[in-house]
């Protein structure tokens, strides 16, 4: 390091500054910094590009109950954003802010399966790397990836359930 990487360690001193920075920044939330309003978008998105994909390939894949969960979570996201705007800094540390601290707390883990086929290690059912692209994330994972219908169907399914048991969740 002294030598070729930061003979000064002035990058070290400043990625430090940035670490410290963003754990006190973290510290200092009461309610925890999600926007899962901002997920529910990219969750449409992702369905759109889908159907895209569906289209251009021409397969007869049935995507109406991925449709359904990612209305049901959009309008949970909105309406758990909306409670979580309408908390006033004095209001904070009481059962609201419990509220959406838990919901907000278990939303990622909604999207956790049990690992996709071959890959057991990638257990997010919205993105996850690809086969082909490296490191690369593809999106909705194994519902684009699978080549044949049936298969691709039961990942519709099981995604689906994902999504619908996390807008549940911010339901309460």
């Amino acid at each position: 390091m002294t030598r070729w990487g930061d003979p000064h360690f002035m990058y070290h001193s400043t990625i430090a500054q940035i670490a410290a920075k963003t754990v006190l920044r973290i510290s200092e939330n009461v309610l925890l910094s999600y926007n899962v309003s901002k997920f529910s978008t990219a969750l449409q998105s992702m369905l759109s590009d889908l159907k895209g994909e569906i289209t251009t390939t021409g397969i007869a894949l049935n995507v109406s109950p991925l449709e359904a969960a990612i209305i049901r979570f959009t309008t949970a996201a909105r309406d758990l954003m909306a409670i979580e705007e309408a908390l006033k800094p004095g209001e904070w540390g009481g059962e609201q802010e419990a509220i959406v601290n838990e919901r907000l707390g278990k939303f990622e883990r909604g999207f956790i399966g049990d690992g996709l086929p071959g890959r057991v290690f990638y257990k997010h059912l919205i993105y996850a790397p690809g086969v082909e692209t490296g490191y690369a994330p593809t999106t909705l994972t194994e519902v684009v990836r699978v080549g044949n219908v049936e298969e691709a169907t039961m990942y519709v399914g099981i995604t689906a359930a994902a999504i619908d048991e996390v807008a549940k969740l911010f339901e309460g």
